[in-house]
């Protein structure tokens, strides 16, 4: 088998040469599943790492039993593609981290990946890059297999003779939304909301300070058209939120991403956002103007995030810093073309579960 430094199992540029293979036959345990490190492959510009993670072919048909190909490629809520993410086999549940000589590279080129199994329903998603990558490596198949390739560059750019290298696994983070969820209106009241941890069970609280209606500026958007002939409009209203999470025993989060015990609590619209359409006319209402800068995620099928900085619309800088003793979040609804009146809240805990490990390859 032939492998080369493009970070992909698919092919190469004519002018590519195929690394020198240094066999590893490494293994370790992690989650309560086998990796196997068969081997590395050497390159002027750093090496390639394969690595294969063993499923058994039960469990891997417990998962498509649930997720079925309908299923997946159905219209999931966030919250059920969580679950998928979080029931899936076919995923690391970590990261890798290289140390050549003591020395770590400043990243990696990057991480692909592909499935193998023998279950004859989802036999069409089965590649051909995963049956050699099965026979290359002598994979037992009575299981199914994860495999992934990584490019790793060397440290400073300069070829290494390999003598010493360590791999070190990092846990991924996972999200789990609370079972509770609760809706606020506009220029609500506050009030508190009483959480339980998604695993451990723990008590947490969630103060409700303040929310309120906001409409961005009309040109929010103009750098989403990503070259469309057809000038869109796109959703502009949302509700805005702003709260704070301790745990019931009053230990406030430890910084200002909501942190508590190093775990990020977020708060998140269970609605998705509207969608743009097709703008009918080019006349539009001036927008309002916002005391604060705001960041877009998205792309040419509209926003998928908003996030605000500095001082919100409605909040004084004094009312911040009679609150400093709190990390004040905010949270933002999704976009919508009509005023927020609404918005039903998930409480999402993302959660790094485990310790790094150190696996001493060479």
């Amino acid at each position: 088998m032939n492998v080369y430094f493009n970070c992909n199992f698919y092919g190469h540029r004519p002018y590519e040469r195929a690394g020198k293979p240094i066999t590893l036959d490494k293994s370790f345990t992690w989650n309560g599943y086998l990796y196997l490190v068969p081997a590395i492959y050497i390159f002027k510009e750093g090496f390639v790492i394969d690595m294969c993670k063993r499923i058994p072919m039960v469990e891997a048909g417990k998962f498509f039993s649930e997720w079925s190909e309908e299923r997946r490629t159905s219209q999931l809520t966030t919250e059920e593609l969580e679950r998928m993410e979080q029931e899936t086999p076919f995923d690391f549940g970590f990261s890798t981290e290289f140390s050549i000589h003591g020395h770590a590279p400043k990243n990696n080129r990057g991480s692909c990946f592909v499935a193998w199994h023998s279950l004859g329903s989802e036999a069409h998603y089965i590649e051909d890059v995963s049956e050699e990558l099965m026979e290359a490596y002598g994979c037992d198949k009575s299981f199914a297999w994860f495999f992934s390739r990584t490019c790793v560059p060397w440290p400073g750019g300069r070829e290494t003779d390999l003598k010493s290298l360590t791999m070190t696994l990092r846990p991924s983070k996972k999200a789990y939304t609370c079972d509770k969820h609760f809706v606020t209106s506009a220029n609500t009241d506050p009030f508190t909301v009483d959480l339980r941890h998604p695993l451990s069970g723990d008590a947490y609280r969630l103060y409700v300070i303040s929310t309120g209606q906001e409409r961005l500026e009309d040109h929010t958007f103009d750098q989403l058209h990503c070259g469309r002939e057809i000038a869109m409009d796109y959703p502009l209203c949302l509700m805005t939120m702003e709260y704070y999470i301790e745990r019931a025993d009053g230990q406030t989060g430890s910084d200002a991403c909501g942190c508590v015990d190093g775990e990020e609590i977020r708060v998140f619209d269970c609605a998705q956002p509207e969608r743009p359409v097709p703008r009918v006319s080019e006349a539009s209402e001036d927008g309002c103007a916002r005391d604060s800068s705001v960041s877009i995620i998205g792309g040419c099928d509209g926003p998928t995030s908003v996030f605000f900085a500095g001082k919100i619309v409605g909040v004084s800088n004094s009312d911040n810093a009679k609150r400093n003793c709190h990390p004040i979040q905010t949270a933002v609804s999704s976009l919508h073309f009509n005023p927020v009146e609404q918005v039903k809240w998930r409480v999402v805990f993302n959660i790094t579960a485990g310790e790094p490990e150190k696996i001493v390859l060479l």
